[in-house]
């Protein structure tokens, strides 16, 4: 994989800014539990969750937080390896072999969905065997990983970074990642995610904010 040619962050460079992943990581471990709930609901024959809805809702949500995990396991790990050396081989090989993990649990879920609403119990104990996985991961991401990144690389490695997301994720879920991510952010991150102009947010949230606020009541009403 090409790596930016520019050198590591040096001290006193600006630190890049992880809002986006963080508020990424509260979204996903938020919605698994919420859509769980939901399935659950739809299984028993309670409640008022729209079968198209959920699927329309839940599968780009795992599939941002697949996007997310592949981004992480494949272009940070050169990139920091070659920025930070010896002192992220650790922390890289743990995010390596979580992937692995979590990658099949996020296919299997994403295979049930399209099977609801007869699946729907199915995708319930899917969800619940998701949740404390990923919480343990992303907790340990956040805990390891990230004082790595503010540490060694620079705000134009994680430009690079998001581009590589962005370029696997495509338009359309990258429309979805920008209205969901608002759904889960405090006002405070809002503002720090607006100001972002490579995100995009204010414009993908003017034209598709309402179509997925919509679906999101439909699906988890």
């Amino acid at each position: 994989m090409w790596i930016p040619p520019n050198g590591p962050r040096r001290p006193g460079d600006p630190v890049p800014d992880l809002t986006a992943w963080r508020v990424l990581h509260r979204a996903a471990l938020a919605d698994v539990v919420e859509f769980a709930r939901a399935a659950d609901a739809m299984a028993r024959g309670a409640g008022g969750t729209d079968a198209d809805a959920l699927r329309g809702y839940l599968l780009p949500v795992l599939t941002a937080v697949d996007v997310h995990l592949e981004v992480a396991g494949e272009a940070l790990p050169p990139l920091l390896a070659r920025r930070a050396g010896p002192y992220a081989s650790d922390v890289l090989d743990r995010v390596v072999a979580d992937r692995a993990v979590l990658e099949p649990l996020l296919g299997g879920a994403a295979r049930l969905v399209d099977a609801v609403p007869a699946a729907a119990g199915a995708l319930r104990d899917a969800l619940d065997g998701i949740a404390p996985v990923l919480h343990e991961q992303l907790a340990e991401r956040e805990r390891r990983l990230f004082p790595l990144i503010t540490t060694h690389l620079s705000c134009s490695d994680m430009r690079w970074v998001r581009q590589q997301m962005r370029r696997r994720a495509g338009a359309e879920l990258l429309s979805f990642l920008a209205v969901w991510l608002h759904h889960h952010v405090t006002p405070a991150e809002a503002e720090c995610l607006l100001r972002d102009t490579t995100e995009h947010m204010g414009p993908l949230l003017a034209i598709f904010g309402e179509r997925y606020a919509q679906l999101r009541r439909r699906a988890v009403p």
